[in-house]
């Protein structure tokens, strides 16, 4: 059986023959590359996360988290005990840094990699996202004397792009060596009957698989791998969009260090029902992390005597993670999460579609992985010390003015 043969008996069993519409329009080469591209995709995954079989499983017995350490509340004397233990730990590479920038600008108007997006701080200081993100490796040379690890996961649509970037800069003066690109996998888009769209005539449409998919890219790609052989023993990981990453945290990261967690997850307050953002609870006796979309209304309108919200801790995307957790997870299958979305591609009748909400993304979440830990800490931390995220328009003025408070 030839290769065009074996390729039409997997897409009849599933029924996405229309991926070949305009295959004898096309020339070999992008013959060959549209062959390869449906070799690539998993056809029961996708399957099944189309079904739902696995996602959004119902929650119950939700109560809210009550172990949780309020950074400010450490003594003086534990300040400089975590602290003592984090530059060690630091200083013997025990903890890098990995940014998760799969995402491009478009939200922003800008078309390339968000990191890249720059910033304007003053009439004559411009940084992009990912120049900010490098003064904090910068920083922690200088406090530590030493060039820690950073971990840069892209996307199939933004990786040239974003190592070009950082080579048009000079790596912001960081040791090139010590900052690693690795890409995130993909899922393709489907319409809402589960049919897998086509971009154009010889491309599928793949858009990247969520932040979940970093436990099997830090597997795939080597990252996991290179932790080993460089004895880091935790990964520190956040969104490129948070100008306020606090990575080297000496009191956060010594108390986890010391306690030999797991997991270490920072909380700010949610301000309000209607804020976006994932709630740290209590669920069935096990710590969880629930999407602002998949908590119950009641509770997450719920509030306490004085006027408070009942379920509070957010989960704004900063965690420590093992490296022994993350092998773990790796061998975890994580669930997908459909969002409906509205996207432009060519339906299975050959034509261009484009209406309001027309198609189906595939994410996975990355604190769907966290239930593995045997040992989690949280840690309420400063809204405005840490949390800065620049996510539309809308944002950037905000995230500046905090930004420039902090810095100085």
């Amino acid at each position: 059986m030839n290769k065009i043969d074996s390729v039409k008996e997997t897409l009849e069993k599933y029924g996405q023959m229309h991926l070949l519409r305009f295959y004898d329009e096309l020339n070999d080469e992008e013959k060959t590359d549209l062959i390869e591209q449906i070799n690539s995709i998993d056809f029961a995954e996708l399957k099944t996360a189309y079904n739902n079989e696995t996602t959004n499983c119902a929650i119950s017995n939700i109560e809210p988290l009550e172990d949780i350490y309020i950074k400010s509340d450490f003594s003086k004397s534990d300040v400089e005990e975590y602290s003592s233990i984090s530059q060690e730990a630091i200083k013997q590479n025990k903890i890098a840094v990995l940014i998760m920038a799969g995402g491009q600008g478009t939200r922003l108007g800008f078309d390339g990699p968000k990191g890249t997006y720059k910033l304007k701080l003053s009439e004559s200081v411009t940084k992009s996202i990912f120049q900010i993100c490098v003064e904090d490796l910068l920083k922690a040379h200088d406090k530590y004397d030493i060039y820690p690890y950073c971990f840069i996961m892209t996307s199939d649509i933004n990786h040239d792009d974003t190592i070009k970037f950082f080579e048009d800069n000079n790596y912001f003066t960081y040791d090139k060596n010590r900052i690693v690109f690795f890409k995130q996998g993909n899922m393709p888009l489907t319409d809402l009957e589960g049919n897998i769209a086509l971009k154009d005539k010889s491309n599928i449409y793949f858009a990247p698989n969520g932040n979940g998919g970093i436990f099997k890219a830090l597997h795939d790609e080597k990252v996991l791998a290179t932790m080993e052989e460089k004895g880091i023993e935790y990964l520190f990981i956040a969104n490129v969009d948070n100008i306020l990453l606090n990575p080297f945290d000496d009191i956060v990261f010594g108390h986890i260090y010391s306690n030999k967690a797991d997991l270490g997850i920072k909380t700010i307050i949610k301000e309000n029902p209607e804020e976006k953002m994932g709630l740290c609870v209590n669920a069935d006796d096990k710590f969880k992390i629930i999407e602002y979309i998949d908590m119950p209304k009641d509770k997450n309108d719920e509030r306490c005597e004085d006027g408070t919200l009942k379920y509070k801790e957010g989960y704004f995307g900063v965690s420590y993670v093992s490296r022994d957790l993350l092998t773990r997870i790796n061998t975890l299958k994580l669930p997908y999460h459909n969002a409906k979305k509205q996207n432009k591609y060519i339906d299975t009748n050959g034509n261009e579609s484009k209406k309001d909400i027309n198609s189906i993304k595939y994410e996975m979440f990355i604190f769907d992985g966290f239930g593995l830990s045997n040992k989690t800490i949280l840690y309420r931390v400063n809204r405005e010390d840490e949390f800065a995220p620049i996510k539309d328009k809308d944002s950037v003025e905000n995230a500046i003015m905090l930004y420039k408070k902090k810095n100085c």
